[in-house]
């Protein structure tokens, strides 16, 4: 999304993964509602960004929007983003922020979620008909590979989705995408930046993702309606966070974040194995989460069978 402080590369689609969900954050910790005011704003330009067709409403992830090609395009990343708009939906008791993530979501569902379950990083549609032309990457290996961030990114959205909507439909597609994600990186739980990059086992890890993923899967775990298998996704989080904390966490002085191992672009060779704000983020609401439910943010309510 395009409503994040410009970086110095131009780029401003990922920051707003971080800066905004810290704004609603700030908020729910100090009740403060410069806070939740400034969140409010940006989730009306996220809300701004989407685009209508007769086969539903998606949105826009790239560019402005008299540019034909970003109308055109949207991001699996945007599903990360959907939490803002359930957050406004709520804080300013207004459900069509609400409504318009939901579409998304169903849209994203539709076009994005391959046969096997993984997903494409970015889909083109075509706006006059809502049709999807094709599916491609951006920061993966090839279009009809899977990258992990973006099958974490739809896990936590769909996971989010559920839990603002009460739908358990959301809810069995982020436990679908999710054991696609766990059967795909195995026992080690880390998984490289693309799973079918053609040079594994020489290829870079991506800690952000698992990061990613545990904080999605506590969340899942706490809104299951069977509670047995809640506690497995629980189980399961807690073990990824594990290996986080044993084998990827920084101590050393010159890192410049919480997690080694994070990579943010490998076809543009940019933070191959770094630390990846997203990464950080996720990870510390993962810990919140697990350590201080409700601290952070509100601990999700378990759904009806």
């Amino acid at each position: 999304m395009l409503v994040a402080p410009r970086a110095a590369d131009g780029n401003t689609h990922d920051i707003g993964f971080i800066f905004y969900p810290s704004a609603a954050a700030a908020h729910h910790i100090t009740g403060e509602r410069r806070y939740g005011n400034l969140a409010l704003r940006a989730a009306e330009q996220l809300r701004r960004r989407l685009i209508m067709t007769p086969k539903g409403s998606y949105i826009s992830s790239w560019g402005p929007l008299d540019d034909e090609r970003g109308r055109r395009s949207s991001a699996i990343d945007t599903m990360a983003n959907l939490p803002l708009l359930y957050w406004a939906g709520h804080y300013d008791r207004d459900a069509s922020f609400v409504l318009a993530g939901e579409s998304h979501a169903i849209m994203t569902r539709n076009a994005f979620i391959r046969p096997d379950h993984s997903t494409y990083h970015a889909v083109e549609y075509d706006v006059v008909t809502g049709e999807r032309q094709r599916g491609f990457t951006f920061q993966g290996s090839a279009d009809e590979s899977c990258w992990p961030r973006g099958q974490a990114w739809a896990i936590y959205g769909y996971v989010r989705t559920a839990e603002a909507t009460g739908k358990r439909g959301y809810l069995d597609v982020a436990e679908t995408l999710a054991e696609y994600y766990v059967r795909r990186t195995g026992p080690e739980m880390i998984p490289f930046w693309d799973f079918d990059d053609t040079e594994i086992p020489d290829a870079p890890k991506d800690s952000s993702a698992t990061a990613i993923v545990a904080s999605a899967l506590l969340d899942l775990a706490a809104l299951h309606p069977d509670e047995q298998k809640g506690a497995r996704w629980k189980t399961q989080a807690l073990a990824m966070l594990t290996v986080l904390c044993e084998r990827y966490l920084a101590t050393e002085a010159s890192h410049r974040g919480l997690l080694r191992q994070g990579c943010y672009s490998r076809p543009h060779n940019e933070g191959v194995a770094s630390a990846v704000m997203f990464g950080d983020f996720f990870f510390a609401e993962a810990l919140c989460s697990a350590v201080m439910p409700g601290k952070l943010r509100a601990t999700p309510s378990r759904l009806a069978a």
